[in-house]
């Protein structure tokens, strides 16, 4: 699969980065590229590199720990499904379950102070990590 690294320059854009980054996976998501979506922030004063970027990429990081640390076991077991992730961190209340070449990923129930379409953005941005951070294509990550 052939990489690509977009790099996207953000200056005071909080309430649009999440769309801009959506825009630019949904380009490349039924190619053959693998992207990278590289956000450069600019000394933004907004909160542009708000939380949900250093939640991905703490996700992202623990997704790879597990991910390394399970291989094996299940490979030799002849397993193909089994849990990667469970609220390991309490801000991503998430379960992320492999099934072959596959991810289910659950949500637990939380009180968020963000709007609906704030959430769905963050969620959609969790699941799109776990798809990178796991060689998953987005189209069997459910």
């Amino acid at each position: 699969m052939k990489k690509i690294a977009v790099v996207i320059p953000a200056y005071n854009e909080e309430k649009a980065i999440a769309d801009v980054v959506n825009a630019v996976n949904s380009i490349f998501i039924s190619s053959d590229f693998k992207i990278d979506a590289i956000v450069v922030n600019d000394c933004s004063t907004d909160g542009t590199s708000d939380k949900a970027f250093r939640q991905a990429s703490d996700f992202r990081a623990r997704l790879l720990k597990c991910a390394r640390h399970l291989r094996k076991w299940p490979t030799k077991q002849g397993i193909t499904c089994f849990r990667l992730y469970e609220r390991d961190i309490p801000e991503v209340p998430l379960v992320v379950d492999r099934y072959e070449d596959a991810l289910h990923i659950a949500e637990f129930d939380r009180p968020s102070d963000h709007t609906a379409a704030e959430h769905a953005d963050w969620l959609d941005l969790m699941l799109r990590t776990a798809a990178e951070a796991l060689e998953v294509d987005l189209k069997n990550v459910f």
